[in-house]
């Protein structure tokens, strides 16, 4: 949640999430993966090379993303 200096709640409208995604070392397939949180980090982390044939067809939302990276690409 975003807070002041003095420790208090600023917004409850406004948080944020990290994820360090360099302690993520997923070394499987992506349909292999456990669960979405686990897709979701390795999805992001190795978009740079993936190719569209690496992620599996039912996955809808990875695709999306996938073109959409291909777009600010270039």
């Amino acid at each position: 949640m975003l807070k002041d200096d003095k420790n208090r709640v600023f917004s409850e409208k406004v948080s944020y999430l990290l994820i360090d995604l360099t302690k993520f070392a997923a070394r499987k397939q992506f349909e292999k993966l456990a669960d979405d949180q686990q897709k979701w980090c390795y999805a992001i982390k190795n978009m740079w090379r993936l190719d569209a044939s690496d992620i599996p067809e039912k996955y809808d939302v990875f695709h999306e993303l996938y073109e959409d990276c291909l777009k600010t690409e270039k």
